[in-house]
């Protein structure tokens, strides 16, 4: 069986966890919140928890996901939407505060377009660096033994 290494899916979930800080980061400003690094980390914790959860119970790191751009935007979408949700409760508990309906109904959608924007670009690339890749060493010409008589 032919699988990618493990590489292109640890790069996905850095990128899923700096998306989501990125998601947290213009919010706060966008409220003119303070960036500290606690008040960062407290306010993405819960999103990050919540994408782990999500990311694990749909499977969002399978190998096949890398190969194919429409599972990887069906299960990014899905995993996504979960996260915006369940992410909001999870900082609601976190922090002691109540959930904010307007926070959840923007949070779902623009944790969507976060995560499945950095995912499908991720894929796209990936995809055109490995077949430039794998074009490269198929184009390669076949060097003839050289028959001396």
């Amino acid at each position: 069986m032919n699988h990618p290494s493990r590489r292109p899916l640890i790069i996905l979930a850095i990128g899923d966890v700096l998306s989501l800080t990125l998601f947290v980061l213009l919010g706060r400003q966008s409220h003119s919140e303070a960036l500290t690094l606690q008040s960062v980390l407290r306010t993405t914790a819960p999103f990050v928890l919540a994408w782990f959860i999500m990311a694990s119970v749909l499977r969002a790191y399978r190998p096949i996901l890398l190969t194919s751009p429409r599972v990887m935007f069906m299960q990014s979408l899905v995993a996504a939407i979960g996260t915006g949700a369940l992410g909001v409760f999870l900082r609601a508990g976190l922090l002691h505060i109540q959930v904010i309906q307007t926070f959840l109904l923007v949070a779902i959608p623009t944790v969507a377009l976060f995560v499945v924007g950095w995912r499908m670009i991720f894929v796209w690339v990936y995809q055109r660096t490995r077949t430039a890749s794998m074009t490269t060493v198929t184009d390669a010409p076949v060097k003839a033994k050289n028959k001396q008589p």
